[in-house]
């Protein structure tokens, strides 16, 4: 009686109506993943267990697979890529960042744009710093090359670019389009101790006619920075660099007024004084971490000779098949 009951409930569980539901399922969650960030983890992970528990009874129940050791390793590679897709979910990160030339990376100032539930600690990136950097155009504003330059004490200084990633721990780094200008400031104040930090304008030259931000001061006064760039001639080819920045200045709005201020100049606002330091370039970085990714790659490569290996099997048993049933037809003709 037991045993009876075992097998029925194991053939429900490795049914392919199951595998339907699973499936269908799977597609419910997969805009609900890229939705609502909250539900994301449970809408990919509940039917990918659903998926695993039915491929794996599948193995064990189905009589066909006995028999067919190529289906039996399709299947089971199927079954490692579902396992590894919900260990991806649960483990990846994506972020972006933008980091001025001279800076290190800041794990804190990491825009996380989703992340699973055993994603790991971004202090791991520190120690990242940002080297020269530059991007070579074609007339029309056609991107070509993005040359940037990362240092970190285990690799010394590499270059990267849109398709070339630095990579840490299992974290990738990718250059994005996002690029521009970034003003060094120190803030000289009345009272208290100077400060000193960098403000980045939009992206250059995506956006080289709004070059403008607003930022407000430690005394609680708004004021507006408005960058005037370099003149480029988008007819002929050029490189964004940091000789790009040697020539711009920049305009500071208050209530009061404003001022045109160059490198090396301070203005007076309220609560104290801004210097312009430095202008540097900043560039803008993708960065992504999921440590299933390869092993994915290698179990759906294996799924595609396995399932290749059934199916040159499959015609050898037909043409054998064949050649039995012709020479079992021969003496009848």
């Amino acid at each position: 009686m037991f045993q009876s009951t075992l097998k029925s409930i194991l053939l429900r569980l490795a049914s392919t109506r199951l595998s339907v539901l699973g499936f269908c399922l799977l597609g419910v969650g997969l805009p609900i993943h890229h939705t609502w960030q909250w539900a994301a983890p449970w809408a990919i992970l509940i039917p990918i267990l659903l998926l695993v528990v039915n491929l794996a009874i599948s193995l064990l129940v189905d009589p066909r697979f006995r028999c067919r050791p190529a289906l039996f390793g399709f299947h089971l590679c199927l079954l490692l890529v579902v396992i590894l897709a919900g260990w991806g979910e649960l483990s990846h990160l994506h972020a972006r960042i933008s980091v001025i030339e001279g800076q290190r990376f800041d794990p804190a100032e990491l825009e996380i744009t989703s992340q699973g539930i055993l994603a790991p600690a971004r202090e791991r990136l520190s120690g990242i710093a940002q080297g020269p950097l530059s991007v070579e155009y074609a007339p029309g504003l056609n991107r070509k090359n993005t040359r940037s330059e990362l240092h970190s004490a285990e690799t010394g200084w590499l270059v990267v670019g849109d398709d070339i990633p630095f990579t840490r721990d299992g974290f990738r780094f990718y250059t994005t389009p996002n690029k521009g200008f970034a003003a060094v400031l120190s803030w000289l104040p009345d009272r208290g101790v100077p400060e000193a930090g960098a403000i980045h304008f939009p992206s250059f030259p995506a956006r080289q006619i709004m070059q403008s931000v607003d930022w407000r001061s430690p005394s609680e006064e708004m004021i507006q920075f408005v960058l005037r760039p370099p003149l480029v001639d988008m007819e002929l080819p050029w490189v964004l660099a940091r000789s790009s920045a040697a020539d711009v200045s920049m305009v500071v709005k208050t209530a009061d007024g404003q001022a045109l201020l160059h490198i090396g100049q301070e203005v007076v606002v309220n609560g104290g004084r801004l210097r312009l330091d430095s202008v540097a370039l900043w560039m803008g970085y993708r960065v992504s971490y999921n440590p299933a990714l390869p092993w994915l790659l290698s179990s759906a490569l294996l799924a595609v000779l396995f399932m290749a290996m059934h199916f040159i099997s499959g015609l050898k048993h037909q043409e054998s098949k064949l050649h039995v049933d012709r020479n079992e037809e021969a003496p009848c003709q």
